[in-house]
């Protein structure tokens, strides 16, 4: 790239072009599990109401929490734990302040919110609180999947995709089946005898693994993967490394 920038004599003809644009998957799949599920509040005056009302008595929590070290210290010292205060800019933050909620005890959030002074949570708030991370779930696994600095390729996309619209068609019929997500994807494997495989295509689809180790035995499919499959599906890994970028400049301007 320095060589062709610097090139002055006009005998290098090569034209710089950037890769095409990919927009952040992470960050429009995050849109998609706050700005569009607000869009649910409309349909149901309802869900509505209750959903408004747990997410508040839940704000109360966060905002006396991380006000105040004496409600923090009494927050500790019932539950044991310390609770995680949502913010904007991290994704999946505010499904992971509802769920370190939830996994306090009911009695111990009551005895909580008594202490504190706080609006007692009632019933059919908690029961719409473990809903939203049933259903939000899955949205979760992907987004911390796909801003991921491992394993995160453009080839998982739609895989994940296809797979967030499968689970949340599963749990359509009003929740009736709660769906526990241990892992995102699930692998059909197939018992049936596996006839010779003739080619190395024929062999990787035959191949039982589902580790990317696996391609260092398809050299050809391997050289595939790393030219159309590099692409990250997020912009986070990205923006990790310029965050950290000051302290490298530091380290080496000291050096």
């Amino acid at each position: 790239m320095y060589t062709i920038l610097s090139d002055d004599d006009g005998i290098n003809t090569q034209i710089c072009e950037l890769p095409p644009h990919l927009r952040c998957a992470s960050h429009t799949l995050n849109l998609v599990a706050t700005t569009d599920a607000e869009k649910a509040l409309i349909k149901s005056s309802t869900y509505k109401t209750i959903c408004r009302l747990a997410f508040s008595k839940a704000s109360n929590l966060w905002n006396k929490y991380s006000r105040s070290t004496k409600a923090a210290d009494i927050i500790r010292s019932i539950a044991n734990c310390a609770l995680i205060v949502p913010s904007d800019t991290r994704w999946n933050s505010y499904y992971n302040a509802i769920s370190k909620i939830r996994k306090i005890p009911d009695s111990q959030l009551k005895e909580i919110c008594s202490q504190l002074k706080a609006p007692q949570f009632t019933k059919p708030e908690l029961d719409f609180l473990n809903e939203y991370l049933d259903v939000m779930k899955c949205l979760a696994t992907a987004l911390d999947l796909m801003q991921g600095e491992q394993n995160s390729f453009l080839g998982m996309l739609l895989p994940t995709i296809i797979t967030i619209k499968i689970r949340l068609q599963t749990m359509k019929p009003k929740l009736k089946k709660k769906l526990i997500v241990q892992n995102l994807f699930l692998f059909k494997r197939n018992t049936n005898v596996l006839l010779p495989a003739s080619t190395e295509l024929d062999q990787y689809l035959s191949d039982p693994g589902t580790d990317l180790c696996i391609l260092q035995k398809y050299p050809s499919l391997k050289k595939i993967f790393l030219r159309y499959n590099t692409a990250i599906t997020s912009s986070a890994p990205v923006e990790r490394l310029l965050s950290s970028g000051k302290l490298f400049y530091h380290h080496y301007e000291i050096s």
